[in-house]
């Protein structure tokens, strides 16, 4: 089990922690709202995001943009999920 963060699109929602197998695709799939795109922040960070017409996640784009300004035109959207890579720097937690 892994924990992630889910960030909401509605920034009325707060975010919130739930614990999720790191093979559960179709449960990561639940948590963003359909097919997802994972998308490298940095070796301890993975963002989730949707695939399609979702709503632009403003809180995640900053979280993105914060961690790497490279990011900071980087478009995510949806709820967002934010799974952290292995503690040896390997990353291999993100699903997909």
């Amino acid at each position: 089990m892994i924990e992630v963060v889910v960030i909401p699109a509605d920034p009325e929602s707060p975010a919130r922690v739930e614990s999720r197998p790191a093979d559960d695709v179709a449960g990561f799939q639940r948590l963003v709202g359909g097919v997802f795109a994972p998308v490298y922040v940095d070796d301890s960070l993975y963002l989730l995001t949707a695939t399609g017409g979702r709503p632009v996640n403003p809180r995640a784009c900053l979280l993105a943009a914060v961690v790497d300004p490279d990011l900071t035109h980087t478009v995510l959207r949806g709820d967002v999920v934010a799974v952290g890579g292995h503690e040896d720097g390997s990353g291999n937690s993100a699903p997909g």
